[in-house]
């Protein structure tokens, strides 16, 4: 799931990453 956030786009993109466990290493592109 790729979520934007306006005005934080390195925090979400750090929670996605945690939030998906960090099992797959798998970081969304923007």
């Amino acid at each position: 799931m790729t979520m934007q956030v306006p005005g934080l786009p390195e925090s979400g993109i750090a929670q996605c990453a945690a939030w998906a466990g960090d099992g797959s290493h798998r970081l969304p592109m923007m």
